[in-house]
């Protein structure tokens, strides 16, 4: 007879992570940084508070595997995938630290390709994106909190 607590111990069901590329984006706003002077949710205007919820809604009517397909841009690579954050600028890592996000966000963060020249940084868990940052400054690497080139 086997113990009764090893039995309480057995996982019941194993999750497959890729599983939640099947379900439709689900946003918190748990995580966003008001605050910051470049990136900051409070800099916005209405009018980009209002295009932002737009595409966010539109967002949701996809599902994961739709979003991380969508491709354009410059090199028409995807529009929206995971970034590493050791290659995020260091001011947008010592960000994350100030904010206590470092310690609860693994190694990558989400970007979201709002237009050609604003991304929306923030976590991915299961089907939740928690927006950090917006960013309107991919064209300026001195100001942009994921540089390019």
């Amino acid at each position: 007879m086997s113990h009764p607590i090893k039995q309480l111990c057995k996982p019941k069901h194993i999750c497959d992570p890729s599983s939640f590329d099947k379900l439709p984006l689900r946003v918190r706003f748990d995580l966003m940084d008001f605050d910051h002077h470049l990136w900051g949710w409070d800099k916005l205007s209405s009018e980009q508070y209002i295009h932002f919820l737009k595409f966010i809604h539109a967002l949701e009517k996809q599902t994961w595997a739709e979003i991380k397909l969508a491709a354009g841009g410059r090199g028409h690579g995807t529009n929206h995938h995971p970034l590493e954050i050791t290659k995020f600028n260091k001011i947008a890592q010592k960000r994350l630290h100030e904010l206590n996000l470092d310690t609860i966000i693994g190694d990558t963060l989400f970007s979201l390709r709002l237009n050609s020249l604003t991304r929306i940084y923030g976590v991915r868990n299961e089907e939740y994106f928690r927006p950090i940052w917006h960013d309107p400054h991919h064209d300026q690497p001195e100001n942009a909190a994921y540089p390019v080139g």
